[in-house]
């Protein structure tokens, strides 16, 4: 996700275009999704063109790592960004340790 707000509190509660319910009280942050071009593919296009997305704050398992742009287009005009081997191996990292916690 690319976030445009940080976490912050919903002050009027309200259901997005996906269902999903979020109450007042609730911490979020709100953002656009990047999508996966293939499985096991590190590239990704960003979905800006798609309403805002939100998730609950305490989920956030790693954050503010860099996706570079690639230097090919694909779907459209859209441009695709790479998700490194090392980002993606503090995520695996990040989600083995959150599984431990269970």
């Amino acid at each position: 996700m690319l976030v445009v707000k940080g976490a912050h509190v919903v002050v009027t509660s309200f259901k997005d275009v996906d269902g999903n319910e979020w109450i007042e009280g609730n911490i979020v942050v709100r953002g656009f999704w990047y999508q996966q071009l293939q499985p096991r593919n590190h590239s990704y296009t960003l979905c800006d063109d798609k309403l805002i997305a939100f998730v609950f704050s305490h989920l956030i398992l790693a954050s503010k790592f860099s996706m570079p742009p690639t230097l090919h287009v694909v779907k459209q005009n859209y441009a695709t960004y790479e998700l490194t081997h090392d980002v993606e191996k503090v995520i695996l990292q990040a989600l083995d340790a959150f599984r431990l916690l269970d």
